[in-house]
């Protein structure tokens, strides 16, 4: 299964990669930006392996990627990927 990355989501990468890179520099960042990519393959391969998340929508899954969580969806062909926002965000808001 394909994903696609919705501009939130597509901006919580940048977000996340650019954090980490002034954070802990390039390796570093690179390293967690492709753990997430990794997490993200993972639930294409199996993209009930997310646990249904009902105070937001009942539709929308999490799965837990080092300290983010990946928020998707699923569709016919492909996974929908929402926001990745950090564990400790109040995503209520954010979804």
């Amino acid at each position: 299964m394909k994903y696609v990355l919705s501009n939130a989501a597509s901006k919580d990468l940048e977000e996340i990669y650019m954090y980490g890179y002034i954070k802990f520099g390039e390796q570093q960042a690179d390293d967690y930006a492709q753990s997430i990519e990794n997490k993200i393959e993972i639930i294409c391969d199996n993209p009930k392996i997310g646990r249904l998340d009902e105070r937001v929508n009942p539709a929308i899954r999490r799965f837990e990627c080092e300290r983010h969580v990946v928020f998707y969806d699923i569709a016919d062909d492909s996974v929908s990927i929402i926001r990745i926002l950090h564990g400790s965000t109040d995503y209520v808001q954010y979804l």
